[in-house]
């Protein structure tokens, strides 16, 4: 059995001589790459989620903020529809005939914020519900000048029956007044549209 004086002559150890305490290198080494396997795997995480940022949207500029976008189809499918924060019926959400590229749908904040996540929701009509393909997700503090966030290609796996969420975490450390959902290719022939767009901080 080893004594603990023949411990204390061990090569490469740390003696504390003010608490009485004592380590070995190779425990020492053990112990900083678990440290360091830690702080890369917390590195990895995700974003905490914890605000959504969008308000329960009434109009287009009611309680807050300002929804708008490119096109619009009728009285049905007008763009703060999109930000009811609901799971849509069939005729709830933001729907637009294609009429080109891009089609964009957009919230104003009341003051600028910092936006790490954002979720699109699909509307609940079937198929695959005419959901954005290909986009970029942009912010910009006066409506003119974008910059890109995240980029998107080729979603195509939303379940037929509506109602599919995704939400995707970006770098940004940038507060923007204006957030845009660009959209550049469409999952239907004719026509594209959201059921719900959420932004989070």
């Amino acid at each position: 059995m080893t004594t603990f004086r023949e411990k204390l002559n061990r090569p490469g150890i740390f003696y504390n001589e003010e608490d009485k305490t004592h380590i070995y290198l190779e425990d020492f080494i053990a112990l900083e790459n678990a440290i360091n396997l830690l702080e890369a795997r917390v590195t990895a995480l995700e974003p905490i989620i914890t605000t959504e940022l969008i308000p329960v949207m009434t109009d287009y500029n009611l309680p807050s903020g300002l929804c708008s976008s490119s096109n619009e189809i009728g009285t049905s499918y007008v763009s703060w529809k999109a930000f009811q924060n609901l799971f849509p019926t069939d005729f709830e959400g933001w729907a637009t005939v294609w009429l080109g590229f891009p089609e964009w749908l957009q919230y104003e904040f009341v003051t600028s914020k910092i936006v790490i996540a954002y979720s699109v929701t699909s509307r609940n009509e079937g198929g695959n519900s005419r959901v954005p393909k290909s986009w970029t997700f942009e912010g910009s503090n006066n409506n003119v000048d974008f910059d890109v966030l995240d980029t998107q290609n080729d979603v195509v796996d939303w379940a037929s029956e509506g109602n599919i969420k995704k939400t995707f975490n970006i770098t940004n450390t940038t507060a923007y007044l204006y957030y845009r959902l660009n959209i550049n290719a469409s999952n239907d022939v004719s026509y594209v549209g959201v059921g719900t767009l959420q932004m989070y901080e």
